[in-house]
């Protein structure tokens, strides 16, 4: 069972929509677990996959902790794995204490977390294994105390075979693509495929 707080949809939603087909691929059931109303569960059920749609308002919502519980009661999911902040905080309390389950948190922001007791209960006793996409997140994660041994580095995959058809242009349509922008022929034209926030980075 995947488990996504957000009601947005971004380049999360993207991975966690990538590990569930490839999964499925596998052999494996995938549910996901998502925020009513939101744009992941829609997604989903596009994709074929299950939906619980529950309200979780924010990640202090004891209504969805207690939700949360009752559904993970019954499905008895072998993993559980959380995929934004309030999914991770919300299903950690709900899954505290039942048997025979492997959580997971896959952690994508690189913000500093706070040294206090709930983080470190977060990321430590609450999941078996906390998966970073970059370095600066698994050191991050890392700096709470949490054992390097149950910290994974595993880099957001891309499609490339999506980008292919811009890569295998010709040179005219290239000349045509630098005319149509005002750009000198010979100039060097980089691309990039990103949400355009400013954390991103995109202005250097």
């Amino acid at each position: 069972m995947h488990v996504n707080g957000e009601k947005g949809f971004s380049g999360g939603e993207v991975q966690m929509f990538h590990l569930m087909e490839y999964l499925r691929e596998q052999g494996d059931e995938c549910l996901l677990a998502g925020r009513e109303g939101s744009l992941a569960c829609e997604e989903a059920r596009k994709r074929g996959f299950t939906v619980h749609a529950l309200p979780m308002r924010s990640s202090l919502d004891l209504g969805a902790v207690f939700s949360l519980r009752r559904l993970f009661r019954g499905l008895t999911p072998d993993v559980l794995h959380f995929h934004t902040s309030r999914a991770h905080v919300l299903s950690a309390w709900a899954a505290l204490g039942l048997p025979g389950v492997v959580k997971v948190a896959t952690r994508r922001m690189d913000y500093p977390l706070r040294r206090d007791p709930v983080t470190r209960f977060l990321y430590g006793r609450a999941l078996d294994k906390v998966v970073a996409i970059s370095e600066a997140v698994r050191r991050e994660v890392l700096r709470l105390g949490i054992p390097p041994e149950k910290v994974s580095l595993v880099p957001s995959g891309v499609e490339a075979d999506r980008f292919a058809p811009l890569l295998e242009r010709s040179e005219e349509s290239r000349k045509a693509a630098r005319r149509d922008l005002g750009l000198p022929a010979g100039c060097l034209l980089v691309g990039t495929a990103a949400t355009l926030h400013p954390r991103k980075g995109l202005d250097v």
